[in-house]
């Protein structure tokens, strides 16, 4: 199915487009519109569709320029420009953007339909392409590849110096200099034995080729890497958010693979980069990128864990040192807790029975925090006073409990951006009305730069920005139809439409009747 994006000022033209689809919807879906090319871009960044129909003319952003920040952004749409002007101008400009086809108005549904199809045999055609092209890769070409792939690999573990990496660069024509650095580590899922690094090389082209912010290498069959460079570092890390997304775009476009992405730390200096690669990795360490495609920056762990060392020795509640232990850290943190009761005396025994039984009460109850309710072991005091006999016992079922309780935790493990994700909910539950709310705004309100913003929203809530301000839109009119005072004209603007043609499609779309077809049902 081939997502469409609609950016035109005219509504008659959006409905007319949207009518035309409707007569191939076995293909064509319109995934949004807006009626200038600010609104839009935004939007499309969120949606990322495949084709963009754009309007040569409209207010604020004008069509060709919404296409050249699309290009830029996002290569792989492919772009048809509407246009009432038959002049050369706006055609060689909309040729250089790189559109795919230039139509002029009034635009019958035969002719676009006809593009349509075209330009959607062009984008199989183009994946066929690809997909075909690895004998393009001459062995030489491929012994220059797998050189550079390890140069940049030494690199990034800090096992090249300064001046040797500075003349490797110069030799594998690598640009290095920058002021900002910040390393990804992207782990492939999916990946067959046999020809599949060739084509995972030739997506990363896809991907990276033409860019002078990004170096990237195939670190392995199943781990690319890849390097964002800038001036500044909220720059940089918007570059690698907004990468990151890409390439599982594309990879799931061309190869049907899985992608998590861990985004390591900003840095200063090329020799910092082993750092920022190091804190890419340690992403994967934790646990969270392994319930499916995400990306997750280091950052955002180190807002919610601190190492077992540093709690021990700031003194931190065994509740908290627990919350946030991973696996490495349980020997230390159980040393700790029975330092005092080493030996075998009775007092000893019924300490031990106490603390096991504190750990049981705080194990459970972390557990249950995750939304795992069911007890990790019996609470019976007779088995516990048994296993506080010895230290070696205590210290054993210890260790297997809270192993068992961080692998329930792991199982559960989102981003810890819980309350972020809830406010940002809880806006767009209060503000869907807006007919100017966005992911921008939203993003502003919670403070991430929108490309972080859509990616943990999504991953969070299993669905985009976008479909969930439709989600409340759409509940909020089912509420208002079934109270027959309120007119079907009145509803689209009170749940933030502006276009009542629109808000009839969208509503069509995701509950398969029409508004007035709803409320007859009643």
């Amino acid at each position: 199915m081939m997502k469409l994006f609609v950016a035109d000022d005219e509504e008659i033209i959006r409905a007319g487009i949207r009518n035309c689809i409707e007569k191939r919807a076995d293909i064509f879906t319109i995934c949004g519109e807006a009626e200038d090319g600010e609104m839009a871009l935004p939007l499309i960044q969120e949606l990322r569709p495949d084709i963009l129909i754009a309007d040569v003319r409209m207010p604020f952003m004008d069509g060709l320029d919404l296409a050249a920040l699309v290009k830029r952004a996002m290569p792989w749409v492919h772009i048809i420009i509407v246009s009432g002007h038959d002049e050369f101008e706006y055609a060689q400009k909309a040729l250089n953007v790189g559109v795919d086809a230039y139509i002029l108005k009034p635009v019958n549904s035969p002719k676009l339909l006809e593009v349509l199809t075209e330009v959607a045999e062009r984008i199989e055609k183009e994946k066929k392409t690809y997909l075909d092209m690895e004998e393009s890769l001459k062995r030489d070409e491929l012994e220059t590849t797998i050189l550079r792939e390890h140069f940049l690999s030494e690199l990034v573990v800090g096992a090249v110096g300064l001046n040797e990496a500075l003349q490797a660069a110069q030799r594998h024509k690598v640009s290095l200099i920058s002021k900002k650095y910040v390393v990804c580590q992207a782990a492939l899922s999916g990946f067959a034995a046999g020809d599949e690094p060739a084509r995972i090389r030739l997506v990363g082209n896809h991907v990276f080729g033409e860019r002078t912010d990004c170096i990237w290498f195939l670190q392995s069959n199943d781990q690319m890497v890849f390097i964002v460079k800038g001036e500044h570092e909220t720059a940089v890390r918007e570059a690698a958010y907004e990468t990151a997304q890409i390439l599982r775009h594309e990879m799931k476009r061309y190869l049907s693979m899985d992608v998590s992405v861990g985004i390591g730390s900003i840095v200063d200096r090329i020799g910092e980069l082993a750092k920022s690669y190091a804190d890419a990795r340690s992403v994967f360490g934790s646990g969270l990128v392994f319930q499916g495609s995400k990306i997750i920056g280091s950052d955002d762990l180190k807002l919610d864990r601190l190492s077992g060392k540093q709690m021990l020795s700031l003194n931190v509640p065994l509740g908290e040192q627990l919350r946030h232990a991973s696996q490495k850290d349980l020997p230390q943190i159980l040393e700790s807790y029975f330092q005092e009761v080493s030996d075998e005396s009775l007092d000893s025994h019924l300490l031990r029975y106490y603390l096991l039984t504190d750990l049981i009460v705080t194990a459970s109850r972390l557990t249950q925090e995750k939304g795992e309710m069911q007890k990790l072991i019996s609470e019976n005091p007779r088995q516990v006073f048994e296993l506080a006999a010895s230290l070696e016992d205590s210290r054993s079922f210890s260790l297997e409990l809270l192993t068992e309780m961080i692998s329930l935790r792991s199982a559960s493990s989102t981003i810890p951006y819980g309350q972020e994700i809830r406010s940002a909910r809880e806006y767009i539950d209060a503000h869907y009305s807006d007919p100017d709310i966005s992911l921008h705004t939203v993003a502003k309100e919670v403070g991430f730069s929108p490309s972080h913003f859509s990616a943990i929203f999504s991953q969070e809530t299993g669905g985009t920005f976008i479909e969930y301000l439709t989600k409340c839109r759409v509940e909020a009119a089912k509420t208002m139809l079934q109270d027959k005072k309120n007119k079907l004209h009145e509803i689209a603007p009170a749940i933030g439409y502006n276009d009542p043609h629109y808000f009839s499609y969208v509503f069509k779309k995701n509950t398969g009747v029409s508004p007035k077809e709803f409320r007859n049902n009643l």
